[in-house]
């Protein structure tokens, strides 16, 4: 009991000192009650301490919680007589505010548009693709893999769950019934893809969906093109007027945020065997399922070596790329699965939102102090009745925040209708619904948050350090120390824009140059028309018809287009004085004779193909990059074999750009295909005869394939589509750099318009001693012209850097010449004399009586 007594003796000391250190007369009063036995119980005394404790605390809190709503109101009011008392320059600062919010919440859209590519698959985080490295002198990094590799995989290693491979295809022919379309976008797969991907089926059963080997699964919207609100299961498509597919399932259509992009889906079995199981030819996408409980670093390791197993005279190596890096870490990769982005796209936008949000709130910090005089004598007032630094500090943060809110109001208005325009930009489908996203509008309030830091901390700063006592005897000079650094503000924004321009140049320059480049052969003038089985038969006989007309000088065939130039992707070659341990990748291409003449490639070395030489079946043409990587000096007449079949070099010609510019050129060979392997005829047509041409040769078609629809397309048509991805970011961000120069433009035309009206006095003093109007707008203009050129000092060597890095993404590339930084400098200078330029010049005619007519 003693002890027990001695415990809350102790209690009761220790809460009594807590509550004295902030309730001292509290702390006197519960001891005289004590002492007077008002509380008897030294247990009780405990409970009762607490509760007063509870109580004063609570009173406490809701007593400060109702003089800050108080002070909020106070605050709220005064903002809102500033902001109507200062119109243009709290609608300048709204509007920039509202326009750098909304260009980042674009930009955060987009990159998290980006970042979540493949993250909706089930087994997302367990899936990988399987790549191969070889090295022959430069290292080459390939996305495809042979045929073979998925199922030995499978079977040799416990790890791995699931395994599926994949090749897309495009140009076939879909007929149903009377309808009758080509169609892109097919791939064909293994049983296991369903079981790997998460692509849901809305009909179907995914455990045989792709037992049949003339199986095919559609997606929601070619169901529907092909079979209305009908039930398609059981239905047939003949494909390309050869075999009957029976419709075994539909998918939902695959998700905006798939790297894989396909419409329909058929089995893996309708492949030859020799094909299934081969592992020279790497023309395959291998995808594997790993283990939870592995890590995929180490299954890369043990599979490493794995193709010496099956090609003993390999120096490739597998490695293992996570499913969701795919989409922003494959342009070393040979992509023909889906237009790939790229990580250092997601940098660059977010250095851009970063720009812009900066340039915003440089404008704002630039008028808010720039007005301070304004507002001096209502703080040195508000210091003199009491007010501490704190509440001063509190209010005009408030203030800032409120201007800020209100600029994040219309942001999202702005987001909401830009949204349809930013999706036909960047040729997306981002449903408006994204806004509900919790990630994404959190995002969104962190942009907020940082606004309101950026933008209104340092004027709060600013403006509450003013001393009453100098204030209202006017002993403050405003200028000085806040001069310097709206100096300072204005260079750094002048600094950030003129980045902006000189990367925007770059990105125009370099997109220019791939699509104006000359390839190695004429994409001019040229016409591809699909080559279908119907027609095949009957080639030659259509070929002659054509070359009777005079607009058409030459007709060949290929098994590839141009634009992605190959058939074969293969490891087994060999030649002449091969080494054992010479290894690397050819591709290959099948054309017909007149292949080179139609395409204007040029012959460095020997001769072309000719119909007079009948072992040209079994020759081969090389470019110049083959020659290289096989260290041949001499290198026609030498023996060359592809597989098992052995002919000669006949040829050496001109390197030419069969992939895109984001591609180094690589070895490559041509031989002689029978028309029956040929999948595209080119047909090169005399300048300015495409109308007259076109009938024509739609009456040959429908001679000779009249149940093909006839399709043509131009070859430079092909080549635009490769830079879409490139023209699409480019135009985002020429949007974006201009949206961040009229922000930077309004900011400054505010300041201007600030300073002008400083100097009214000065400026009518100087008119009446005889000032011209040139020379007060060239005063005027002065100071913001030095800050510019500073600017652009600073910015150049930074945006060469940059920019340089930037090109360094493409093989072949623009180098940036001096033209460019002087026509940025001219442009900075023309934004800078326009916006100051205009209030100098209304300064300096203005009548001076009307500034003097009190002095």
């Amino acid at each position: 009991m003693k002890n027990f007594d001695e415990d809350n003796s102790f209690s009761i000391h220790l809460l009594r000192r807590i509550i004295s250190r902030e309730h001292g007369s509290l702390s006197g009063d519960i001891e005289e009650a004590y002492k007077r036995k008002a509380v008897k119980n030294k247990t009780r005394a405990i409970l009762w301490l607490f509760e007063q404790t509870i109580i004063i605390i609570l009173h406490r809190f809701f007593n400060m919680l109702y003089w800050e709503c108080v002070m909020l109101k106070n605050y709220i009011k005064t903002a809102l007589r500033n902001i109507s008392r200062q119109k243009i320059v709290s609608l300048i600062n709204v509007f920039g505010l509202a326009a750098g919010m909304t260009c980042c919440m674009l930009i955060l859209l987009w990159v998290y548009h980006e970042l979540s590519y493949d993250s909706f698959h089930e087994k997302a985080n367990a899936i990988y693709r399987v790549t191969k490295i070889w090295r022959k002198g430069e290292v080459g990094h390939y996305a495809t893999s042979p045929a073979a590799l998925a199922p030995a995989l499978k079977e040799d290693y416990p790890e791995i769950m699931e395994a599926t491979r994949l090749q897309l295809f495009n140009n076939v022919l879909f007929h149903v019934d009377e309808k009758k379309f080509r169609e892109n976008s097919g791939m064909v797969t293994d049983e296991s893809f369903f079981k790997v991907f998460s692509f849901p089926l809305i009909r179907g059963d995914v455990k045989n969906v792709l037992s049949n080997q003339f199986s095919i699964v559609l997606s929601e919207d070619l169901s529907y093109k092909y079979f209305g609100n009908e039930d398609p299961i059981g239905k047939k498509i003949r494909l390309s007027n050869q075999n009957d597919f029976l419709v075994t399932g539909v998918f939902k259509n695959v998700p905006e945020n798939s790297h894989l992009k396909f419409n329909y889906i058929i089995p893996f079995s309708v492949l030859p065997e020799s094909v299934r199981n081969d592992w020279h030819n790497v023309a395959y996408y291998t995808f594997i399922v790993v283990q939870d409980d592995v890590q995929y670093q180490q299954l890369e390791r043990k599979i490493t070596g794995y193709l010496n197993k099956h090609i003993p005279e390999s120096t490739s190596t597998l490695h293992l790329q996570p499913l969701r890096r795919i989409h922003l870490h494959s342009t070393h990769l040979r992509l023909g699965v889906a237009g790939a982005g790229d990580i250092r796209y997601v940098y660059i936008f977010s250095a851009l939102a970063v720009f812009i949000l900066l340039i915003a709130c440089i404008n704002f910090i630039n008028l808010t102090t720039a007005r301070s005089g304004q507002r001096s004598k209502e703080v040195g007032t508000r210091k003199v009745v009491g007010a501490n630094r704190i509440s001063i500090l509190k209010q005009f943060l408030g203030e800032s925040a409120i201007l800020a809110f209100i600029a994040f109001a219309c942001s999202l208005l702005l987001f909401y209708f830009l949204i349809p325009l930013f999706n036909s930009v960047t040729q997306k489908q981002i449903d408006v619904r994204v806004v509900l996203d919790m990630k994404l509008l959190l995002g969104f309030f962190v942009i907020l948050f940082i606004t309101i830091l950026l933008s209104g901390w340092y004027p709060a700063l600013y403006l509450s350090k003013f001393q009453p006592g100098r204030i209202l005897r006017n002993a403050i000079k405003f200028g000085g120390r806040g001069h310097a650094y709206r100096k300072v503000l204005v260079t750094v924004q002048f600094f950030l824009m003129v980045t902006l321009l000189i990367g925007t140049f770059a990105m125009y320059r370099q997109l220019n140059f791939m699509r104006t480049k000359k390839l190695g052969f004429e994409k001019e003038h040229l016409i591809w028309l699909p080559l279908p089985a119907e027609l095949r038969p009957n080639y030659e006989n259509f070929k002659r018809e054509l070359l009777q007309n005079s607009s058409i000088s030459h007709v060949t065939a290929s098994s590839s287009l141009p634009t992605w130039g190959i058939d074969i992707t293969t490891e087994g070659v060999s030649w002449e004085g091969k080494n054992s341990d010479e290894y690397f990748l050819m591709r290959g291409v099948g054309v017909e004779y007149d292949f080179l003449e139609t395409f204007k490639i040029e012959i460095i070395e020997g001769r072309n193909f000719s119909r007079t030489f009948s072992t040209d079946t079994a020759n081969y043409i090389l470019n110049q990059a083959a020659v290289y990587a096989m260290q041949l000096k001499d290198p026609v007449g030498k023996r060359f074999s592809l597989w098992d079949r052995t002919g000669t070099i006949i040829g050496v010609i001109e390197n030419y750009n069969f992939k895109p510019l984001r591609f180094q050129i690589e070895p490559l060979l041509l031989r002689v295909y029978e028309s029956q392997w040929m999948n595209f005829v080119f047909i090169r047509l005399r300048p300015n005869t495409v109308t007259e041409v076109i009938p024509y040769l739609s009456a040959a078609w429908n001679k000779y394939a009249p149940n093909e629809p006839f399709e043509y397309h131009f070859v430079n048509a092909l080549y635009e589509n490769m830079y879409q991805n490139e023209a699409r970011v480019s135009t985002l961000f020429n949007y974006f750099a201009l949206l961040a120069i009229v922000i930077a433009c309004l900011g400054l035309y505010g300041l201007a318009s600030f300073v002008t009206e400083q100097k009214t006095k000065e400026i009518g003093v100087r008119k009446v001693l005889g000032a011209s109007t040139p020379a007060i707008v060239m005063l005027l203009s002065k100071q913001f012209t030095k800050w510019v050129l500073v600017a652009n000092l600073l910015a150049w060597p930074v945006a060469y850097l940059t920019a340089t890095t930037f090109l360094q993404m493409y093989p072949y590339r623009i180098r940036l010449g001096f033209d460019v930084f002087a026509l940025t400098g001219f442009i900075s200078l023309l934004i800078v004399l326009t916006s100051v330029g205009y209030q100098a010049y209304r300064a300096a005619t203005a009548s001076p009586v009307q500034s003097l007519r009190y002095e």
